[in-house]
């Protein structure tokens, strides 16, 4: 396989040979799962910042949403019941 010379300093080179050493890959393959690692760990944490703009952006505007959803699941039984351990309707 083709590729390009990556210049690292002896440190990194130190480094990357013990890597590749412990998990018995190549120098390449030790550098490549190094930046997918990298590549995953930027994209989740602009995902854990753009969650937490939106979050501080509206929550006025999730909480209206949270609140007409939370009576999704009543499925048309009347809010007023209140359902026993024995399974019989109590109304309110």
């Amino acid at each position: 396989m083709l590729g390009t010379t990556v210049r690292v300093s002896d440190k990194g080179h130190s480094f990357l040979k013990s890597l590749a050493h412990q998990e018995q890959k190549s120098l390449s393959e030790i550098l490549e799962s190094i930046l997918e690692a990298e590549r995953r760990r930027r994209f989740f944490e602009d995902l854990d910042d753009a969650y937490a703009a939106a979050q501080q952006a509206a929550p006025q505007d999730m909480k209206a949403e949270r609140e007409a959803l939370d009576t999704a699941l009543m499925d048309g039984l009347d809010a007023d019941e209140t359902w026993t351990s024995d399974g019989s309707a109590v109304r309110q």
